[in-house]
């Protein structure tokens, strides 16, 4: 993935809080780092809601937006960003829509882990290459098209369904503990077709997963 690629997508890219990830926080997090935050906004939703004390943002390039309820900020590659930082520091590292862009995400994984509390949690979410439009357009349409942004975001570079993102949050020296189904947004055409089939088909319409892993004991 090229520099320019990344800094080009559109501002809501790097603009939307997670509220999503709330549910999987620790409780009483006193420093948290999140990796790929584009502008920091997350960090500043969790900061502003007690849900951590201080906040770090990590960012492949400078954004002019960053936000200023950030405490500490890191630009460049993230993989050297994280060799700077202290072992064992965070309560709760982000990896929201990051680590499918990375080539190799589990050796990653495993720097993050260094990089935990022992009472720490890896907090991750992970498109599903599963869902129902990019099957059809594969084995009916016969096509892998990449997208500006999205599940065939072109600058992904790996892909999982929820088994694999499954296995990728269990390795590293992590164990999964919790994970969820991204929410659907009310009336979307996935909210109605999960309503229709009664749950049972949710992998087929399932944008993304969020996974959570802790320091294997």
């Amino acid at each position: 993935m090229k520099i320019v690629d990344y800094a080009n997508k559109p501002s809501q890219y790097f603009n939307n809080p997670r509220r999503d990830i709330v549910s999987l926080m620790p409780k009483g997090a006193k420093k948290v780092l999140e990796i790929g935050c584009g502008t920091g906004v997350t960090l500043a939703h969790l900061k502003e809601e007690g849900l951590a004390q201080e906040v770090h943002g990590m960012e492949w390039v400078k954004l002019d937006q960053a936000h200023p309820g950030v405490d500490q900020w890191l630009w460049g590659d993230a993989v050297r960003a994280l060799e700077r930082l202290e072992d064992g520091a965070y309560d709760a590292i982000l990896c929201l829509d990051f680590l499918e862009h990375l080539a190799d995400p589990w050796s990653f994984l495993e720097a993050v882990k260094s990089k935990l509390s022992p009472s720490g949690c890896l907090i991750a979410s992970l498109p599903n290459l599963r869902r129902v439009k990019v099957l059809w357009n594969l084995a009916v349409r016969g096509r892998f098209d990449y997208a500006e942004e999205g599940i065939m975001d072109r600058t992904h570079l790996r892909f999982f369904t929820r088994k694999s993102a499954l296995e990728l949050m269990n390795s590293g020296g992590l164990e999964v503990d919790m994970w969820r189904y991204s929410p659907f947004d009310s009336g979307s055409k996935g909210h109605i077709l999960n309503a229709l089939t009664l749950g049972l088909f949710r992998d087929f319409f399932t944008i993304q997963y969020l996974i959570r892993s802790v320091p294997r004991k």
